[in-house]
């Protein structure tokens, strides 16, 4: 190949490259405003669902409790329209009193939905005592 094919060669490529890489930038700007679900089910220490306990998804980098509903009967909650940011569930009890769990951080992305089964701590001795852990 000559030098003069190479050159042409190259310029097409370095062409081809820059039109994939802004293509790919439109489509992360268009995706960014799509929400995500966020849904799962309140588990006590045996496995069993818990209901009646708030369920809050609260952004990891601002600390702002951003969606907050109250579980079903059986545990189960589901958030619909989840802006995508990294997320943890906080649980408490009626009156605001905290309950532990084992929830770790997690990112919900544009158009996904993400399963959450979360270990509530013991929440019987929490409401019978009404002591903070």
């Amino acid at each position: 190949m000559t030098a003069s094919r190479k050159v042409v060669v190259l310029t097409l490529l370095a062409c081809l490259a820059l039109l994939l890489s802004s293509g790919c930038n439109k489509i992360n700007e268009l995706t960014k405003g799509i929400p995500g679900k966020v849904q799962g089910q309140l588990l006590d220490k045996n496995g069993a669902g818990r209901g009646y306990v708030s369920v809050v998804l609260k952004e990891v980098e601002t600390g702002k409790e951003a969606y907050q509903q109250n579980a079903e009967d059986s545990g189960n909650f589901f958030f619909d329209q989840v802006e995508p940011a990294k997320y943890i569930i906080v649980t408490y009890l009626v009156g605001q009193t905290p309950v532990p769990n084992n929830c770790k951080e997690f990112v919900v992305t544009p158009g996904k939905t993400i399963m959450q089964n979360v270990i509530l701590e013991d929440v019987a001795k929490k409401e019978s005592s009404g002591t903070d852990y």
